[in-house]
């Protein structure tokens, strides 16, 4: 089933749960396959899900099933949208995606899609509908949406500034 990551650095694991080795982790909007098989497990002393993947060059590893949206596909908001719990202008919240939030679209339905990501604002993943036209598929922006979400974690201002350059300087982005 193909799959998106939805958090950024999520571990990926040779078992299920925190006691599972570390083999990689996934980047926002990585795609990869799910593999069908989930398995509750003990980590930070509470019981989550995990599921099976298979990541892009054959590896295999669990990842906590929070962090993926299974049956979707990547984008990237290219302007501001608003955030609303139903397809229709009347279900808005105060909530709104902004420009470079890596998200997984879910459905469409009446001209909205469905969508599941973490807003730059927010410390946890949001899921609701927004318009269609405030994204953009396209592999090389959610590439750099999901490299600059990545060099802002960095600890310094000096550190972001070197991650950052390396992403616009990355000749994989050049046209």
């Amino acid at each position: 089933v193909p799959s998106v990551s939805v958090w950024q650095g999520a571990p990926v694991r040779d078992a299920p749960g925190g006691d599972g080795s570390y083999q990689t982790s996934l980047n926002v909007g990585e795609t990869f396959t799910f593999l069908g098989e989930t398995e509750e497990a003990e980590s930070g002393g509470e019981t989550r899900e995990y599921s099976k993947v298979r990541l892009k060059g054959g590896s295999e590893g669990w990842v906590r099933s929070a962090f993926i949206a299974n049956e979707s596909t990547p984008a990237v908001l290219v302007r501001e949208a608003a955030l609303h719990e139903r397809p229709t202008p009347m279900a808005s919240t105060d909530k709104v995606f902004q420009p470079m939030d890596v998200i997984a679209i879910l459905g469409e339905e009446d001209g909205w899609i469905e969508v599941r990501g973490k807003r730059q604002a927010a410390n946890w993943l949001e899921s609701g509908w927004i318009r269609p036209d405030a994204v953009s598929k396209k592999e090389t922006d959610i590439a750099v949406a999901a490299l600059r979400t990545k060099a802002m974690e960095q600890d310094t201002p000096s550190a972001q500034r070197k991650a950052l350059k390396r992403v616009v300087n990355n000749p994989s982005f050049q046209e």
